[in-house]
């Protein structure tokens, strides 16, 4: 029997990023929740709705963090993919991530994350975005200060 995933998307305002990243997980994932930040003022929603996303309208906070554990307490599946607007799967690992949830004896994974430090482009960080619901916790902050 195969696993599901459920893939999250915390976002605001993103119409000029989203759809390669929804285009990115049909086929991959089994359910996209997107989690709105606050009143959208752009074609975010429209997007998303084309590409079948279930989708939710917070109040505004600023930041993704506070959001995520109602985005992931909405998710249908056990197996959970958290992922921005400007991210995507590689069409590798877009493949393999079916083989990877169905491993009974993992619960998370991290991969790496191709980001660039003041315009250098870099792929040593890497990001726990995978994971087994029942195995993981996430909490949300109100604000960041920094």
């Amino acid at each position: 029997m195969e696993n599901k995933i459920s893939a999250y998307l915390v976002v605001h305002n993103e119409s000029s990023k989203i759809e390669p990243c929804l285009k990115n997980l049909i086929g991959v994932v089994s359910e996209i929740v997107v989690v709105h930040d606050g009143p959208c003022s752009d074609t975010t929603l429209e997007i998303c709705e084309k590409y079948g996303c279930r989708i939710f309208v917070r109040e505004y906070k600023g930041n993704a963090e506070p959001h995520r554990p109602f985005a992931i307490s909405q998710t249908k599946y056990d197996w959970v993919l958290q992922i921005d607007a400007d991210e995507r799967l590689s069409f590798e690992l877009g493949k393999e991530l079916q083989k990877l949830v169905n491993d009974q004896g993992m619960d998370a994974y991290s991969f790496n994350w191709v980001a660039s430090i003041n315009g250098v482009p870099t792929n040593w960080l890497t990001k726990r975005i995978l994971f087994r619901k029942e195995k993981m916790y996430a909490v949300g902050f109100s604000s960041c200060s920094g």
